[in-house]
């Protein structure tokens, strides 16, 4: 097997993450967007409150996934996983303890 077969492989897993966390992001904005009458209901606020709430949380998450493909190409997909993981795992502990 040449280097260019293993690098063309390493790179569809790399496709293949990166898809699988654009699925995950929308398939939270997408319960997220179920809730909404619940959450207008506890809260009570208005139906253009809570849209603007949810396009707050969904703005970033696409805004950040633009230059992390970009660092991806340039890093290559070897390095920075384990280190984006324990970040990830790091900012969702420090905001669920914080709530």
């Amino acid at each position: 097997m040449s280097t260019e077969d293993s690098g063309t492989r390493n790179r569809w897993w790399l496709v293949a993450a990166t898809g699988l966390a654009v699925f995950m992001a929308q398939l939270d904005v997408t319960i997220v967007n179920v809730a909404l009458p619940t959450i207008e209901h506890d809260f009570g606020t208005s139906t253009s409150l809570t849209e603007w709430v949810v396009l707050g949380y969904v703005l970033p998450l696409i805004a950040l996934s633009l230059p992390g493909g970009r660092r991806l190409d340039r890093v290559g997909p070897e390095r920075p996983g384990g280190r984006a993981g324990a970040r990830h795992a790091l900012t969702r502990a420090a905001i669920a303890g914080s709530g």
